[in-house]
């Protein structure tokens, strides 16, 4: 209730020497001594009980003490169980974990005609109509155009299981199908999926996800040598197929583990190490006449780790002030490694072959150096061994390095 409305109940009942002029003060007997003005509420949790329970009294002028005893009518809250109390509590705790929710559809429509006679209707133009509704040159002959419809569907949101664990889940599905101008309707379905079995068509729907672990500094084994560490896992499927005239031609299944594991660390000497463990499998099924399966696996592991080292010294000049070089080294090492194998078959009777398979891994340490505030520079080296099946054993081997002197005129 605000202060106003209060004073205009009491002028209602008359009470001698109050009105609403500005001169006059209001005070509240509320629990922090806060005073009130016009326009405040008055909460009457907060002011001072009367002789009865149910009565508060509110200060009408201070100097002159008095008071206008208000009654209130409390209305009492009926109690909830101790089991729905414990059901709402946890709901509202799983949905405080949740994050927001974001859905995405969208829809989308081409086409293109051929000779056609006449101009279309305001309606067709702005996309409210499907048909123009126009007859097309004789000239034209069969193609008169082409047709193309598009739908995109989405889904993102993500689960804080504690402070440390995040969690974000994506789900996608697009759908495209039209006609050409000889009349031949080709679909294409894209969704997220888990792929299954030798042809990958075995799986089901899924999201994609991404798992994120903070604080593993604070294990036992890492806090004596990390500063901060982190860990991360994601996944991503895919499955494709695509078909015309209503008879299925290829499908495509992608699933992809970047990363299986993965680790971002920071020591308390300044040094950073990334590592990151991937595992990607494509399936390729093709259909009509051969149906043929290709199926091809990665794995990849990649490693870096990074040192800066911050220093300088002073250049004492005699009648001048010292002069001040600032320079930074950085040490980096990569380490690369990699390993696919292809599978095929040219009939689905027969067994997966391996048709090849490639090793390959990388070395390159590089020093970069930075002097004062122009100059840069930086010498590398890289070492990279590869051997396939086909090919054999390959080495190479590079050496390089750069220097950057601004010259300004």
């Amino acid at each position: 209730m605000k202060v106003r409305d209060l004073l205009n109940y009491l002028i209602e009942y008359e009470k001698e020497g109050f009105s609403l002029d500005d001169k006059v003060m209001v005070r509240m007997f509320m629990t922090h001594g806060k005073a009130g003005i016009r326009g405040d509420f008055i909460d009457f949790k907060d002011c001072a009980p009367g002789p009865d329970s149910n009565i508060l009294r509110i200060l009408i002028n201070q100097d002159e003490g008095d008071y206008w005893e208000w009654e209130e009518e409390k209305k009492e809250k009926k109690p909830l169980s101790p089991e729905a109390e414990k059901v709402l509590k946890l709901l509202h705790t799983a949905a405080g974990k949740v994050n927001p929710i974001s859905i995405t559809y969208s829809e989308n429509r081409t086409e293109n005609a051929f000779g056609v006679l006449g101009s279309a209707d305001i309606p067709y133009r702005l996309g409210i109509e499907k048909d123009h509704g126009l007859a097309h040159s004789e000239e034209v002959g069969v193609n008169t155009g082409s047709r193309q419809w598009q739908r995109d569907f989405s889904v993102r949101s993500g689960v804080s299981v504690t402070r440390q664990i995040n969690t974000s889940f994506n789900f996608a599905r697009n759908r495209v199908w039209g006609v050409d101008g000889n009349q031949v309707r080709t679909e294409t379905q894209t969704r997220d999926f888990l792929p299954q079995g030798v042809m990958g068509n075995e799986g089901m729907p899924v999201p994609g996800w991404n798992v994120r672990l903070t604080g593993v500094e604070k294990l036992p084994l890492v806090k004596k040598i990390a500063r901060s560490a982190s860990l991360e896992h994601g996944f991503s499927g895919k499955e494709t197929r695509a078909w015309q005239n209503h008879d299925l031609q290829t499908s495509k299944y992608t699933s992809s583990f970047s990363p299986l594991v993965g680790l971002s660390m920071s020591s308390k000497k300044g040094m950073t190490l990334s590592s990151r463990y991937a595992i990607v499998k494509t399936v390729d099924n093709r259909f009509g006449g051969i149906n043929s399966t290709r199926v091809k696996t990665d794995n990849t592991w990649t490693a870096s780790t990074n040192y800066a080292h911050r220093g300088g010294f002073n250049l004492p000049l005699p009648f001048f002030r010292d002069f001040k070089f600032q320079n930074t080294i950085n040490f980096t090492l990569t380490f690369d490694y990699s390993q696919s194998t292809t599978e095929e078959r040219n009939d689905v009777q027969y067994d997966l072959s391996i048709t090849d398979r490639r090793n390959s891994w990388k070395l390159s340490p590089r020093i970069s150096y930075t002097f004062g505030k122009n100059v840069t520079g930086g010498i590398w080296y890289e070492y990279r061994e590869s051997h396939s099946k086909i090919v054999g054993r390959k080495v190479d081997r590079d050496f390089g390095f750069d220097v950057n002197v601004p010259i300004r005129g």
